[in-house]
């Protein structure tokens, strides 16, 4: 079927405009009158084919699609504070019965006790504190620099890139972690905000550990 634009007057040619509209939307053939200043009454051919509204169907699509996953990293954004943990079971490793930590490099999270800070932080106390542990004067959520302020300066200290630094469009918390040893207390485990950022984070780990080496 073919859609037909005559002219109403020789000034005034029809809209070719609308004429590819109109196939566009019924997937017809469009004929209109050839430019001016050629005979009236000529024609020429404009197919709209299938493939290029194919092409820009998959284009719509591909634009929404990337619209979805910026709402959703946007959307990461509101969950600064909350460490992922789940609650398991048994001896941890780098940990004895007694629930004290032995090895800190070997601990794991889930085995500690989950609590909530300043703020709207949550994070995790992992092995059993000394009675005159320094590190009970902090609290999850507290920034490096209230640490740091509080107990002094580590023995030991370097961050780690961890698996949220590589999700496309995460922009929440966690993307990067600093990590403090302080010899013959324990571990200090810090949750980085910006990617560009590796000296700044919030407390979401305390691991106690009296015997503590003093390099990591």
């Amino acid at each position: 079927m073919t859609i037909h634009m005559r002219n109403r007057t020789a000034m005034h040619p029809p809209s070719l405009f609308h004429c590819i509209v109109s196939a566009q939307k019924y997937n017809l053939r469009c004929q209109v009158p050839s430019c001016a200043g050629t005979q009236i009454g000529t024609t020429r051919n404009l197919n709209i084919q299938g493939d290029s509204m194919n092409m820009l169907s998959l284009r719509i699509a591909a634009m929404l699609f990337l619209v979805a996953v910026f709402a959703v990293g946007c959307a990461q954004m509101g969950g600064l504070g909350k460490q992922e943990y789940t609650k398991k079971s048994g001896v941890g490793p780098g940990m004895n019965a007694k629930g004290e930590v032995v090895d800190s490099k070997l601990v794991e999270s889930g085995y500690g006790k989950q609590v909530k800070g300043l703020g709207d932080w949550e994070g995790e106390i992992t092995g059993k504190s000394a009675a005159d542990s320094k590190f009970t004067k902090l609290k999850i959520g507290m920034s490096m620099r209230q640490t740091t302020d509080l107990i002094g300066q580590p023995s030991d200290q370097g961050s780690y890139m961890t698996g949220k630094a590589w999700i496309p469009y995460y922009f929440g918390s966690d993307r990067h972690r600093y990590e403090m040893v302080y010899k013959g207390t324990g571990r200090l485990i810090f949750a980085g905000g910006s990617i560009s950022d590796l000296t700044g984070g919030n407390l979401i780990w305390i691991i106690h550990n009296k015997n503590e080496p003093r390099y990591r």
